[in-house]
């Protein structure tokens, strides 16, 4: 069984109600992401508790580009 990144898990469960949905009207994903960014998250490894509408946003074309794997944190090019 493959390992998901416990980040992923996170997003994927920011994204829920969007991730369920089939069909989005017009404006409706906008108005969506709006909402999510409203509400306050347990951020693991960080102190914030909201996340941006644009990282909503980009993490909502990632997942439906790339599925959840997509949604895994990238490896800094400068880390070391």
């Amino acid at each position: 069984m493959k390992t998901i990144h416990p980040t992923a898990l996170f997003r994927l469960s920011v994204l829920g109600p969007l991730a369920s949905r089939q069909h989005l009207k017009r404006g409706e994903l906008q108005s969506m992401i709006s909402e999510l960014a409203q509400q306050r998250y347990d951020i693991p490894n960080s102190r914030q508790v909201y996340v941006s509408e644009s990282t909503i946003e980009s993490w909502y074309y990632r997942w439906r580009k790339g599925g959840i794997d997509a949604l895994a944190p990238k490896s800094r090019m400068d880390k070391g």
